[in-house]
Protein backbone atom coordinates (compact mmCIF):
# COMPACT_ATOMS: atom_id res chain seq x y z
CA UNK A 1 0.00 0.00 0.00
CA UNK A 2 1.34 3.24 -1.17
CA UNK A 3 1.36 6.68 0.97
CA UNK A 4 -1.42 9.00 0.13
CA UNK A 5 -1.50 12.75 1.32
CA UNK A 6 -5.19 13.55 2.04
CA UNK A 7 -3.89 17.25 0.92
CA UNK A 8 -2.17 16.60 -2.17
CA UNK A 9 -4.85 18.64 -4.25
CA UNK A 10 -3.89 21.89 -2.10
CA UNK A 11 -0.49 21.00 -2.28
CA UNK A 12 -0.24 21.35 -6.14
CA UNK A 13 -2.49 24.72 -5.94
CA UNK A 14 0.53 26.23 -3.75
CA UNK A 15 3.04 24.75 -6.02
CA UNK A 16 1.05 25.96 -9.26
CA UNK A 17 0.64 29.84 -7.59
CA UNK A 18 4.73 29.42 -6.48
CA UNK A 19 5.04 28.95 -11.01
CA UNK A 20 2.97 31.14 -11.34
CA UNK A 21 4.48 34.02 -9.49
CA UNK A 22 7.54 33.25 -10.36
CA UNK A 23 6.76 33.39 -13.99
CA UNK A 24 5.01 37.05 -13.00
CA UNK A 25 8.20 38.40 -11.00
CA UNK A 26 10.29 37.34 -14.15
CA UNK A 27 8.38 39.27 -16.63
CA UNK A 28 8.44 42.51 -14.47
CA UNK A 29 11.79 42.27 -13.52
CA UNK A 30 12.13 41.88 -17.47
CA UNK A 31 10.26 45.00 -17.85
CA UNK A 32 11.70 46.50 -15.65
CA UNK A 33 15.35 45.78 -17.22
CA UNK A 34 14.04 47.00 -20.53
CA UNK A 35 12.92 50.43 -19.04
CA UNK A 36 15.87 51.00 -17.06
CA UNK A 37 18.14 50.07 -20.54
CA UNK A 38 15.53 52.88 -22.25
CA UNK A 39 16.05 55.33 -19.50
CA UNK A 40 19.96 55.16 -20.02
CA UNK A 41 19.64 55.31 -23.89
CA UNK A 42 17.57 58.92 -23.06
CA UNK A 43 19.87 60.10 -20.72
CA UNK A 44 23.07 59.08 -23.10
CA UNK A 45 21.22 61.21 -25.81
CA UNK A 46 20.65 64.09 -23.37
CA UNK A 47 23.93 63.83 -22.36
CA UNK A 48 25.36 63.85 -26.25
CA UNK A 49 23.02 66.95 -27.12
CA UNK A 50 24.05 69.08 -24.40
CA UNK A 51 28.06 68.37 -25.87
CA UNK A 52 26.56 69.33 -29.26
CA UNK A 53 24.78 72.45 -27.87
CA UNK A 54 27.72 73.50 -25.83
CA UNK A 55 29.78 73.17 -29.18
CA UNK A 56 27.52 74.93 -31.02
CA UNK A 57 27.63 77.96 -28.65
CA UNK A 58 31.05 78.09 -28.86
CA UNK A 59 30.87 78.30 -32.28
CA UNK A 60 28.43 80.93 -31.77
CA UNK A 61 24.92 79.40 -32.92
CA UNK A 62 21.90 82.01 -33.70
CA UNK A 63 18.99 82.54 -31.60
CA UNK A 64 16.44 80.46 -33.69
CA UNK A 65 18.97 77.45 -33.71
CA UNK A 66 19.72 77.47 -29.61
CA UNK A 67 16.09 77.89 -28.99
CA UNK A 68 16.06 74.39 -31.17
CA UNK A 69 18.37 72.70 -28.80
CA UNK A 70 16.42 73.92 -25.51
CA UNK A 71 13.42 72.69 -26.90
CA UNK A 72 15.09 69.34 -27.62
CA UNK A 73 16.76 69.25 -24.57
CA UNK A 74 13.65 70.05 -22.57
CA UNK A 75 11.46 66.89 -24.29
CA UNK A 76 14.16 64.55 -23.71
CA UNK A 77 14.56 65.62 -20.29
CA UNK A 78 10.55 65.35 -19.57
CA UNK A 79 11.14 61.99 -21.25
CA UNK A 80 13.58 60.88 -18.95
CA UNK A 81 11.61 61.93 -16.16
CA UNK A 82 8.58 60.38 -17.36
CA UNK A 83 10.44 56.99 -17.82
CA UNK A 84 12.41 57.47 -14.24
CA UNK A 85 8.83 57.59 -12.79
CA UNK A 86 7.60 54.49 -14.82
CA UNK A 87 11.01 52.34 -13.62
CA UNK A 88 10.26 53.59 -10.28
CA UNK A 89 6.75 52.26 -10.55
CA UNK A 90 7.80 49.13 -12.16
CA UNK A 91 10.39 48.61 -9.07
CA UNK A 92 7.55 48.73 -6.52
CA UNK A 93 5.78 45.92 -8.34
CA UNK A 94 8.60 44.29 -8.84
CA UNK A 95 9.25 44.02 -5.18
CA UNK A 96 5.39 43.42 -4.84
CA UNK A 97 5.27 40.13 -6.82
CA UNK A 98 8.53 39.58 -4.42
CA UNK A 99 6.78 39.41 -1.75
CA UNK A 100 4.01 37.65 -3.27
CA UNK A 101 6.55 34.66 -4.52
CA UNK A 102 7.86 34.72 -1.16
CA UNK A 103 4.08 34.13 0.50
CA UNK A 104 3.41 31.55 -1.84
CA UNK A 105 6.60 29.82 -1.40
CA UNK A 106 5.56 29.94 2.12
CA UNK A 107 2.45 28.68 1.88
CA UNK A 108 3.78 25.73 -0.38
CA UNK A 109 6.49 24.88 2.30
CA UNK A 110 3.67 24.20 4.59
CA UNK A 111 2.13 21.93 2.79
CA UNK A 112 5.19 19.94 2.25
CA UNK A 113 6.39 19.76 5.65
CA UNK A 114 2.45 18.60 6.26
CA UNK A 115 2.93 15.83 3.75
CA UNK A 116 6.64 15.13 4.75
CA UNK A 117 5.15 14.56 8.40
CA UNK A 118 1.97 12.70 7.45
CA UNK A 119 4.84 10.41 5.00
CA UNK A 120 6.89 9.87 8.29
CA UNK A 121 4.24 8.71 10.56
CA UNK A 122 2.55 6.33 7.93
CA UNK A 123 6.03 4.90 7.02
CA UNK A 124 6.57 4.28 11.16
CA UNK A 125 2.73 2.78 11.15
CA UNK A 126 3.76 0.26 8.62
CA UNK A 127 7.12 -0.07 9.85
CA UNK A 128 5.12 -1.54 13.16
CA UNK A 129 2.44 -3.21 11.26
CA UNK A 130 5.12 -5.55 9.31
CA UNK A 131 7.09 -5.97 12.55
CA UNK A 132 3.88 -7.32 14.54
CA UNK A 133 3.50 -9.22 11.43
CA UNK A 134 6.64 -10.91 11.18
CA UNK A 135 6.75 -11.27 14.64
CA UNK A 136 3.59 -12.94 14.89
CA UNK A 137 4.72 -15.40 11.72
CA UNK A 138 8.13 -15.91 13.48
CA UNK A 139 5.55 -17.48 16.71
CA UNK A 140 3.45 -19.30 14.49
CA UNK A 141 6.61 -20.67 12.91
CA UNK A 142 8.12 -21.77 16.39
CA UNK A 143 4.90 -22.83 17.59
CA UNK A 144 4.87 -25.65 14.94
CA UNK A 145 8.03 -26.83 15.20
CA UNK A 146 8.19 -30.71 16.38
CA UNK A 147 9.40 -30.75 20.00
Amino acid sequence: MAFKFRFQSILNYRRHQVEIAEMELARAQHQLILTEEHLETLKAKNEDAENRMACSLQKGVVGRKLQLWRLYLTDIQSRIDEEAQRAEAMRLAVEDLRVKLLEANRKKKSMEKLSNNEEQAWRHKEDRREERELSEMAMQMHTRRPS
